[in-house]
């Protein structure tokens, strides 16, 4: 994988979608990808980066529409959460059913999310029953000897 890394040269922006209610859960999981943004594999982005004085909207939407990996913290207080649901989750299914973006689940929580099943009985759960950053790990050789065989 570094090697192809190396030659794309690119790295991938991670997009985390949460609850400000579950940021505890969002740097646990920023700790666990810390191996991936050392070796400048991946970019994690959320909206605390958000700099005082810019327009959080205007931030949010850029980086919901350039994340390639769009990583969805989906809790009680996610589903709650006007702006998780109504914008966030569903740019986010759309960005992935265009083939735009990987969207990737970390469900405690079995609602239904619009016309899906429960997470935990969904395709794109399943996905996830490897350990976290092995998965992203896995999705980023992919996308990586697919871009390397590109050129």
């Amino acid at each position: 994988m570094e090697e192809a890394s190396k030659k794309s040269g690119e790295t991938i922006e991670v997009f985390f979608s949460y609850s400000h209610k579950d940021e505890r859960m969002r740097e646990k999981l920023e700790k666990h990808l810390s191996a991936l943004r050392r070796e400048n594999v991946i970019a994690g982005w959320h909206d605390r980066k958000i700099m005082p004085g810019t327009e959080w909207k205007d931030q949010i939407d850029e980086h919901i529409e350039t994340a390639r990996i769009i990583l969805l913290l989906v809790s009680a207080e996610f589903l709650s959460s006007d702006y998780c649901y109504d914008v966030e989750l569903k740019r986010a299914i759309a960005r992935h059913d265009a083939g735009d973006a990987i969207i990737k689940f970390r469900s405690f929580s079995a609602r239904v999310i619009g016309s899906r099943r429960p997470l935990e009985t969904s395709r794109l759960f399943r996905e996830m029953a490897n350990p976290f950053p092995i998965s992203l790990r896995r999705i980023m050789r992919s996308m990586r000897s697919r871009e390397v065989s590109a050129e």
